[in-house]
């Protein structure tokens, strides 16, 4: 279940595999999976692992409910997966349509959907920190959180809209969204 978005790489059996309990488990901390010899070198010699201690009982109880809703609730992948597909389609043509931020070429934009897989975070390259910060702006005010990402955090002229969808997200929750964010590239448009 945790590789199944990645298509071909589902026949593929690391020697070791390090993989996180946060995002889409709704948890905490982290895991790695290897042999037993791996494992006791780790417990051994990984000083993050000396000097740390257990997830609290909870957190382990709630991985484990989350692995179990994964592999037995394939709706919500699927509900994700349409959500993913509405949300780039329309991305792709309000894109489309509009030059980026400096107006004599288009915006850089991952077009995920047509990947081998997909995922949730869809990123829109901006260039300028101010432009991402006003975009993220304007779209709050209408009642959308989209954080814009700045260097440090990205490289310079790589400030970009960091745009989430989830499987609760509805179907008019996503067109209206769509609609609110043509809106905010339109208003950039015409205040450039």
């Amino acid at each position: 279940v945790l590789g199944e978005g990645f298509g071909s790489l589902q026949s593929i059996k690391p020697d070791i595999y390090v993989a996180t309990l946060g995002k889409s488990l709704g948890c905490s901390g982290a895991f790695i999976c290897g042999d037993e010899d791996l494992i006791e070198y780790l417990i051994q010699r990984a000083r993050s692992w000396v000097f740390s201690t257990a997830p609290p009982p909870a957190i382990s109880a709630a991985a484990r409910a989350a692995l179990h809703i994964a592999q037995t609730e394939t709706g919500r992948r699927q509900k994700l997966h349409s959500n993913i597909a509405q949300l780039s389609a329309g991305l792709d043509q309000i894109l489309s349509t509009f030059t980026g931020p400096n107006f004599s070429e288009k915006p850089a934009y991952a077009k995920l959907s047509t990947r081998e897989f997909s995922t949730p975070i869809l990123p829109v390259v901006v260039g300028e920190p101010h432009i991402a910060l006003a975009l993220s702006d304007y779209l709050f005010e209408r009642g959308f959180w989209v954080a814009a990402i700045r260097p440090p955090t990205v490289p310079e002229n790589t400030s970009r809209l960091r745009i989430t969808v989830s499987a609760a997200h509805s179907e008019k929750q996503i067109s209206d969204f769509l609609a609110v964010f043509a809106e905010a590239w339109g208003a950039l448009r015409n205040a450039a």
